[in-house]
């Protein structure tokens, strides 16, 4: 696999969960703080970071972000928080156990955020490395 399908696989599966209403691949600050009355919370942003090769295999690095409004009186952070967790959960448990080339490297670490975009969105990021076997050219 190369980083154009991972990037799809990651965005199909975020996508199939009912939870999230929307996804992007691209920079969270700019998906985040596009002015857009079509965005649909939650989101989920999956953003490219680095890749690293070596001989036998290339390990592509990836953070996703979920993440959803907060109310004016900020009674809907933790389920935000809770929510995001989860589908995060289940994303890289899909990564790492469905049938597919990629291998997911641990540990990972799904870290809660409140922060100041366009809107106040709260939830859960993650950063985390996916391998792949290097093709080998001749």
């Amino acid at each position: 696999m190369n980083l154009t399908s991972i990037l799809q696989y990651l965005q199909n599966k975020l996508t199939e969960d009912p939870r999230v209403h929307s996804v992007y691949v691209d920079d969270v600050y700019s998906k985040w703080n596009h002015t857009n009355s079509g965005k649909q919370y939650p989101s989920a942003v999956i953003d490219f970071v680095n890749s690293n090769y070596n001989a036998d295999y290339v390990d592509y690095v990836f953070v996703v972000y979920v993440g959803s409004v907060i109310n004016e009186k900020q009674t809907n952070i933790y389920p935000s928080i809770s929510v995001a967790d989860s589908v995060i959960q289940q994303l890289l448990h899909k990564v790492d156990v469905e049938e597919n080339e990629l291998n997911l490297v641990i540990p990972n670490i799904i870290t809660p955020f409140q922060q100041k975009f366009e809107d106040v969105i709260a939830g859960c990021y993650c950063q985390f490395t996916v391998r792949v076997q290097a093709d080998i050219i001749c």
